[in-house]
């Protein structure tokens, strides 16, 4: 090839070079703005991304913060009506103490109130323990304004007598007022006359108290069961 085929040659080739460097320059730079374009728009949906969680981050603390307010409310509450029902229940036990107390009083006075009697097991009692002792002659008396002094002594003559000793009534007396009960008199209870341990314990057998007590006015073979009041 002649020098003027090569110079055309290689002119040619420079335009075609220039050419494609043109093409490829203008091709890396629209390349590059449309990554460049990407990058940016991927760039915004991070930060909105980012934004929108950062927001709902701010959303769920204040979720969890209300909600620990109402947890604390609520065990507040819890705490309020709990001392509320110790308070009821310490006044309740209260009451019931109260009620208590005020029932046994009226038990006590309708115990003290309520007129003695025997019952038939009680007369059989002291029959049954009478009946093993020598009979004896036993005077019955009340003291001076006992309620239920005069239809309870009948019926305790009834019983000693059903035993075949010998109970009589001798009125009311107005002396002994120290004495509450049943009490057998005696001139000297440190001498009792006879049969005063058999009535005694035929009375406890039907669940009767009757404490021997001192009479200088009897004689010493005497022995009076003496019906005071209860209270």
């Amino acid at each position: 090839m002649s020098l003027e085929g090569w110079k055309a040659f290689f002119e040619v080739g420079g335009v075609i070079l220039l050419f494609l460097t043109f093409v490829f320059g203008a091709g890396a730079l629209i390349t590059s703005n449309r990554i460049n374009a990407v990058q940016d728009e991927r760039l915004r949906e991070f930060d909105k991304e980012l934004t929108d969680a950062q927001s709902a981050l701010t959303a769920q603390k204040e979720r969890a913060a209300n909600a620990d307010a109402r947890v604390a409310g609520l065990e507040a509450e819890a705490a309020n009506a709990k001392a509320t029902q110790q308070g009821v229940q310490l006044e309740l036990a209260k009451q019931q103490e109260k009620t208590a107390t005020a029932e046994r009083a009226l038990l006590e006075l309708q115990e003290r109130v309520q007129p003695r009697h025997l019952t038939a097991k009680q007369k059989t009692d002291i029959k049954t323990a009478l009946e093993s002792s020598p009979p004896q002659n036993v005077g019955v008396q009340v003291f001076v304004g006992t309620p239920d002094g005069i239809p309870f002594s009948l019926e305790i003559i009834e019983a000693i007598n059903s035993a075949g000793w010998t109970a009589t009534h001798k009125g009311q007396n107005a002396s002994g007022g120290q004495i509450r009960g049943l009490a057998l008199l005696m001139a000297d209870i440190n001498h009792p006359p006879p049969g005063a341990k058999a009535l005694q314990d035929a009375l406890k057998s039907a669940g009767i108290d009757a404490p021997g007590y001192n009479d200088h006015t009897l004689k010493a073979t005497d022995l009076v069961v003496f019906i005071a009041p209860k209270e």
